[in-house]
């Protein structure tokens, strides 16, 4: 949209065409014409990020946390370090939701497994 602005010079008045662009750079843009950029960010975190699973391996102890580590010697971070304690040194599953990017296991249970 076009804004149509009045200039007054010393002998007359002649209408001039200012640009929105222009007026942008003015800081005269009406709410209206502003680009989306200035709308609050509303969209959700990314539901894939994690899943649900059920992993298998022994609870060892990782500086002051416990971890699950897996056959393969992946290691997962664990949220629920009292319900992994009475575990440690043994062969568990470990029923929760994985983090997928950083490995953090939100922990639902955990279950000896049978030797």
């Amino acid at each position: 949209m076009a804004f149509v602005a009045v200039a007054a010079t010393a002998a007359a008045m002649k209408p001039v065409l200012i640009q929105p662009k222009a007026l942008a750079l003015a800081g005269l843009q009406s709410s209206q014409d502003k680009p989306d950029a200035q709308q609050p960010n509303t969209s959700q975190p990314d539901q894939s990020a994690t899943k649900d699973v059920v992993i298998a391996g022994t609870i060892v102890k990782s500086g002051p946390n416990y971890v699950l580590r897996d056959s393969s010697g992946t290691v997962y971070q664990l949220d629920a370090q009292e319900k992994a304690q009475p575990f440690e040194g043994k062969s568990v599953k470990v029923t929760g939701e994985l983090e997928t990017q950083t490995s953090l296991l939100h922990v639902k249970a955990i279950e000896a497994m049978n030797a």
